[in-house]
């Protein structure tokens, strides 16, 4: 069963620091949301305040229908995986697994700890490690058991705050992978918090990019990366900086963007500049937008290559 989240005009202060800013932010049953951001941008405390591991000071939290503000973490229905997996080490997989289902006020029959065990080992591939401890695991499978014990709850929202920033790089894709299978087949809502933007831009539904406390955009990561709201979404979300080039747009005689004497085609499309026209800009350009031509060429607009870098395939 899948529900949505929301908040609504959400505040967190820290003593005379505001962490999060008038936050209003909905997440529909079934999506998989990622909170991305720098380091102190507000998003795991949006995260621990969904948690019920910090009380907001202003707004509403809710789960679903019911406001949770007043409502510890263990009556939400939420199942959280934290960064560094938080295994009981002296427990095997199996008995890990099972913990959250013999836990005081939620124990269940043996054969049913025993059936719902083999069908999430069975879905994360874990069922060859049942009887291993969480030591002699790698990393990547010790994800997975963490990802497992929160799954095998069945609740109405996951909550993951970077699960995979302790893995290798190569680990981290194929974690991504998995993950984005696990929901789509267990449909489930997801919100993740993450730095880092390719996981976002892989495997979220939708973005919310943050900065200073401040939700700068929600958009999906399509739109994230073509139309970012402003300047910071822009620099933040992509492999590189965008380029920004500081100039107006004129329409005669055809559009195009003027800068440094150098006029930039802004192509045939209908665009309606009007409201800009004359009025001073800054144009982005992400690096592969860019592409070299000769000087021939109608459009080209010259530059000076002042460094090439390799980045795997371009």
């Amino acid at each position: 069963m899948t529900t949505s989240v929301q908040f609504r005009s959400v505040t967190k202060r820290f003593g005379s620091m505001e962490a999060l800013s008038s936050l209003d932010l909905k997440v529909e049953p079934g999506e998989f949301v990622s909170l991305l951001g720098p380091s102190g941008s507000g998003k795991s405390t949006t995260l621990g305040l969904l948690a019920g591991l910090i009380e907001a000071d202003e707004g509403e939290i809710l789960i679903g229908d019911r406001i949770v503000n007043d409502i510890g973490p263990e009556d939400r229905d939420i199942a959280m995986v934290f960064q560094n997996y938080a295994l009981y080490p002296h427990m095997t997989v199996f008995e890990n697994l099972a913990f959250p289902l013999r836990a005081r006020g939620r124990r269940r029959p043996e054969q049913e700890i025993e059936n719902r065990i083999s069908a999430v080992a069975h879905a994360l591939g874990l069922p060859d490690l049942l009887h291993r401890y969480p030591r002699e695991l790698s990393g990547g499978q010790q994800q997975r058991v963490a990802l497992g014990r929160a799954m095998i709850r069945e609740p109405k929202v996951f909550l993951l705050d970077e699960p995979l920033s302790n893995l290798d790089a190569r680990l981290r894709i194929r974690m991504r992978h998995d993950i984005k299978a696990l929901h789509a087949a267990i449909g489930s809502t997801i919100v993740y918090v993450t730095h880092d933007q390719a996981e976002a831009l892989s495997m979220s539904s939708r973005i919310a990019v943050f900065d200073k406390g401040k939700l700068q955009q929600y958009a999906p990561p399509f739109e994230i990366y073509n139309r970012p709201a402003n300047i910071f979404v822009a620099n933040f979300v992509g492999e590189r900086e965008t380029l920004f080039l500081e100039g107006s747009i004129e329409t005669s005689p055809a559009p195009h963007f003027l800068c440094r004497g150098e006029a930039l085609p802004l192509g045939n499309g209908a665009a309606d500049f009007s409201a800009v026209t004359g009025r001073p800009l800054k144009l982005g350009l992400r690096a592969e937008a860019v592409t070299l031509v000769s000087a021939e060429m109608p459009g080209a607009f010259p530059i000076t290559v002042s460094q090439i870098e390799l980045s795997g395939p371009d």
